[in-house]
């Protein structure tokens, strides 16, 4: 049965490394019952966790909060840029309150300030 990684789109990379370091990852390999590429892999996932998929709406609407404040204060975004990315974040910001309960979109909104030119979010 394939896993949720062997689904997902892969890449190659030319790695140079050394003799030794490929022994040590050979070895590794062996003795966990894994081919080389299989014990890398292991080993960057181990250093390098996927983001943690957010568990439930508030979690995705703080997340959202999140990616609108980051996009209002970065100043390598253009102006159409950031429209962009405000259009597309209400639209999903839309869809997620209107699964969720009053009280916990309050939760989720409480002690965020709306960015000053709001006016961002306009489909105009």
């Amino acid at each position: 049965m394939p896993t949720e990684r062997s689904q997902l789109p892969t890449v190659q990379i030319a790695l140079r490394i050394t003799a030794g370091l490929r022994n040590r990852i050979k070895a590794a390999a062996a003795e966990n019952n894994r081919s080389v590429n299989s014990e890398l892999v292991a080993t960057l996932e181990e250093k390098y966790p996927a983001p943690a998929k957010p568990t439930n709406d508030m979690e995705r609407l703080k997340l959202l909060i999140e990616m609108v404040d980051d996009a209002m204060d970065s100043d390598r975004l253009t102006p159409d840029l950031k429209r962009a990315h405000l259009r597309a974040s209400k639209l999903v910001m839309q869809e997620i309150v209107e699964r969720m309960d009053a009280s916990d979109v309050e939760k989720a909104l409480d002690g965020w300030e709306m960015p000053p030119n709001f006016d961002l979010f306009d489909d105009t």
